[in-house]
């Protein structure tokens, strides 16, 4: 089995669920080019205000399908999900390695549950090598990505990568938490917001 995409509504969110808990939602090229047809779809819904990515059980995603669909499908949903006009929310529960890391990042927010461990996977993406290196103080950056350590929520937390750490099963609440307040507010200016950050984000976070 691979892994599957479910797309379902809550909370004025559309909530994108990778699914395939025997390799802890390993993603597909059909999962990546379902999300990006969700998302397509999602994008001149009113009622959608935000987007919510999650992994399917007790974890987010282990990585990624070594195959060359599942690359460019994979490189297409990253740059989707950065460049989409609306909020999009990471729900990261148990683990998130190599693929999985960079999709987290590729979210405007992160909730992320205190358990949570993420690694870069081997080999490493350049395009999550640069992601790394970018929002981490460089010893923890190279730890993770020369010496493959897994690095705790806690510390990523700390280091200022995710936005908010949670009890252990309480992410997709933190995240649903999150549309709520976010459906409240005129989608307008949060549209204006995100191109306004995403127009910056070249710059690199350390001093």
């Amino acid at each position: 089995m691979t892994c599957e995409l479910f797309a379902t509504r809550e909370a004025g969110a559309l909530v994108l669920t990778f699914a395939d808990t025997a390799s802890r939602n390993r993603l597909s090229a059909e999962a990546c080019v379902a999300a990006i047809e969700a998302l397509n779809t999602a994008d001149s819904d009113d009622d959608v205000r935000a987007v919510i990515v999650r992994g399917d059980g007790n974890h987010f995603c282990s990585g990624a399908e070594a195959d060359a669909d599942t690359a460019r499908a994979l490189t297409d949903l990253l740059a989707g999900l950065a460049a989409y006009p609306k909020p999009v929310l990471a729900v990261v529960e148990g683990q998130a390695s190599g693929a999985g890391w960079a999709l987290a990042l590729a979210c405007d927010a992160i909730a992320a549950a205190e358990g949570a461990v993420f690694k870069a996977g081997e080999p490493v993406s350049p395009g999550l090598a640069r992601a790394l290196d970018r929002t981490l103080p460089r010893p923890l950056a190279w730890a993770a990505l020369w010496l493959g350590q897994p690095v705790e929520a806690r510390t990523l937390h700390a280091a200022g990568q995710l936005t908010q750490l949670v009890d252990s099963g309480q992410a997709h609440a933190t995240a649903l938490a999150w549309a709520q307040a976010l459906a409240e507010r005129d989608a307008e200016p949060l549209g204006e917001l995100k191109a306004a950050l995403a127009s910056a984000a070249a710059k690199p976070a350390r001093a």
